[in-house]
């Protein structure tokens, strides 16, 4: 049985699902899967293993694991996650030249080929269909504090990337002009940019401390997903929302358009897009929207959901269309193949 070294910055909760998924299916099809982090423990070591590494380019990690194994073999492959341009003093694309080198999007793959490297394909991230169904029969519930209530849902990080101070001031708005008719519920840590008077506003948990089947169950709970995050790799919360038949409020921006469905959301349009520092090694292309432009979206779902519950029902069906292919047998298969 072939070897596979994986190498993932594990810690970091999207990249440990997409981990645990890869690693699953590399021994669904015979390899036999070891983390770097246990292989690296190991007196004696075989450099003639297949790797696969997995990792942000705003990490040293990436690097570390790219040097670490790029004279392993016989087959190298680079997952790579890039939000902008990655900065080649600290990632010379020559250092990613012996691996199959593979984005997590198409807009992952223009901002790694904008930066000088060779990119030889994308792979979606993926998501585990088995535990969507379990989730979509089993969804969290979620009070209603009035009648024709909406509740939506959103579950990442805070930061520079996802700027939670501007969809909450869009939220307020839209908070307003429906009498306070809508909810956010949040697994973030929304708590340093929530306000003393927000009302039906409520970070639920802190991201990363709840199990995996119950931050599915809590996205199922809600009635629309709110995704107006500024700059992305995937996105891999909103793939969740549509496999759960959610549909979103969301940024018309990449790489969020190429798996959400055109049908499956209120599209808020970005107006300029601004390279900003991320962490050194790389810069995240920020997608800006105006606010009131998102609070009008806001406000249209929650119209939607009551007054036009057809259309609502016709939304989530588009967003079930085609998902299986994103179930994790289907595309992280992929990457057996190319083990092969």
């Amino acid at each position: 049985m072939s070897r596979v070294i994986v190498a993932s910055e594990y810690q970091w909760a999207s990249f440990k699902n997409q981990t645990d998924l890869i690693v699953k299916v590399l021994a669904e099809n015979g390899f036999q899967p070891i983390l770097a982090k246990k292989y690296l423990t190991q007196k004696h070591r075989d450099p003639n293993q297949n790797v696969i590494i997995f990792g942000s380019m705003i990490s040293h990690n990436t690097k570390r694991h790219a040097q670490l194994f790029s004279f392993y073999g016989p087959t190298r492959i680079a997952y790579l996650v890039a939000e902008g341009p990655v900065d080649q003093n600290f990632h010379p694309p020559s250092l990613y030249s012996r691996y199959i080198t593979i984005a997590n999007s198409e807009f992952s793959k223009a901002n790694l080929e904008a930066s000088g490297f060779r990119v030889d394909g994308y792979i979606h991230h993926a998501i585990d269909l088995d535990l969507i169904r379990k989730a979509r029969t089993d969804p969290m519930k979620f009070d209603r504090p009035k009648e024709r209530f909406t509740w939506f849902v959103y579950t990442a990080q805070t930061g520079v990337r996802k700027h939670p101070e501007t969809f909450l001031e869009a939220f307020r708005i839209a908070q307003r002009k429906t009498d306070y008719s809508i909810g956010l519920m949040a697994i973030s840590a929304l708590e340093p940019y929530l306000k003393p008077d927000d009302k039906h506003i409520i970070n639920h948990a802190r991201f990363g401390t709840l199990p995996y089947d119950y931050v599915l169950r809590f996205i199922a709970g809600g009635d629309y997903y709110l995704h107006l995050t500024k700059s992305e790799s995937f996105g891999l919360p909103a793939l969740e929302a549509r496999a759960l038949g959610k549909p979103l409020v969301a940024v018309r921006m990449p790489p969020t358009t190429e798996f959400i469905p055109e049908g499956g959301a209120f599209w808020v349009p970005f107006k300029e897009v601004k390279a900003v520092g991320g962490y050194g090694f790389m810069e995240f292309l920020i997608h800006e929207y105006d606010v009131k432009e998102a609070a009008d979206m806001i406000v249209q779902a929650h119209e939607t959901r009551w007054k036009y519950n057809s259309e609502y029902e016709d939304m989530r069906q588009k967003q079930l269309e085609r998902i299986e292919e994103y179930h994790y047998k289907n595309l992280y298969k992929q990457f057996a193949d190319l083990m092969k």
